[in-house]
């Protein structure tokens, strides 16, 4: 499972996206906080997810409340 932290602030939000079992990172990405980066940054998280990370991201919605991830 991929696990997805979110740093936000008024100009930028910064995510770490690590591996749950290895705690491994696997990227980082920080943009900017309006509506094109936040598009971007849910892009970037179904990327790292792929197919592998489904499940994990309906999980992942339901907990945050995020219907486009």
């Amino acid at each position: 499972m991929i696990v997805v932290g979110v740093d936000p602030h008024k100009q930028t939000h910064t995510a770490a996206a690590v591996d749950r079992q290895t705690g491994e990172l696997l990227g980082e990405l920080t943009v900017k906080s309006d509506e094109e980066g936040h598009a971007r940054l849910l892009e970037w998280a179904r990327e790292l997810g792929g197919e592998r990370g489904s499940r994990s991201r309906t999980a992942a919605r339901s907990r945050v409340g995020w219907s486009g991830f």
